[in-house]
Order: C-alpha cells, then structure tokens, then sequence
C-alpha cells in the first residue's frame, strides 16, 4: 500500500470488493506497507486496525531503507518483515553479524523474513542459512507483466482447478 492509498478513507471498503468480486479470501492477502509510508502513525494505525479486522494480513517491505524503528514493528500487526535490497546487499559487501542478528530477533518475535535483491545463488544460500525463509530477486525471474507471469506459472495445470 502506499502512503496515498493507506490515507483513503474508502480503502477498507475498496479492498473487500475486491476480495468479494474474485471470490478470494482475504487472510491469502499479505498487505506490504513500505515502512517509509508509515509517516503518519495515527491514521496507518486506523487503516491498518480496520483492515486487520476484515482478515488482512501485514508485511513490512523495505526495512532498513528509512527510518528503521523497532516500535513499529512490535506496534504492527506484521506477519513479515522484507528487508530492504540495500540492506542485503550491504551484507555482501561488508559480511557483519547485523543481518544475521536481525533476522534472528525478527524470528524470535514469531515474524518471517524475506530478504530481497537476491540476484547469486551464493546470496540464495547465504540468506537460506542465516534463517531468511523467503527470497525474492533478479536470481529467481525478472518482473513479469501480468499476462505472461500467468501463463508462465499456470502452464501445465489443469482446467478444472
């Protein structure tokens, strides 16, 4: 969501007629709210009680790109914390223990990690083992327009889902 969308007053509202009109349950949606959008704590606390009472559920994205705060996080219903690409790949520039001591506080709070930017298999496996349990980046698939990611991960399955 962006900081625009989490100020709209119909968002509720807008999400569940979504949800409604493609029959898909909303606990299968992870909101991702960039943690630089979190800028006015009052109504992204109002938007996100709302929405976490329909089922939604919510990812931090970007952490460690702004103003990394720890309040936030175990203020948040967060389910999933993204780190931020720069973040990984500072991690690979200058290997410390501050990547693999936060994602083991963040899995110590009940929270998953995604680490994004991955473009090596040495990233991949690195990140595997320090406890990221998904990875996101170039090294999996480059962005898809939407068509073509469909018929690329539907190829093969049957009609009668």
């Amino acid at each position: 969501l962006s900081p625009i969308q989490c100020m709209q007053p119909g968002l509720v509202m807008q999400l569940m007629a979504i949800t409604e009109k493609y029959q898909v349950p909303v606990e299968q949606i992870h909101l991702e709210i960039t943690e630089q959008s979190m800028v006015d704590y009052n109504l992204i606390e109002q938007q996100i009680n709302r929405l976490q009472e329909k089922g939604f559920q919510f990812v931090m994205d970007d952490y460690g790109s702004g103003y990394s705060n720890l309040i936030r996080v175990k203020r948040y219903p967060f389910i999933n914390i993204k780190l931020d690409m720069e973040v990984v790949w500072d991690y690979f520039h200058e290997r410390d223990n501050l990547i693999p001591t936060i994602v083991e506080g963040f899995r110590q709070m009940g929270l998953t990690i995604t680490a994004e930017g991955i473009e090596t298999e040495e990233m991949a496996d690195a990140l595997t083992a320090i406890g990221c349990e998904y990875l996101q980046g170039f090294w999996f698939d480059r962005p898809l327009p939407m068509d073509e990611f469909v018929r690329k991960y539907t190829a093969g399955r049957s009609e009668n889902r």
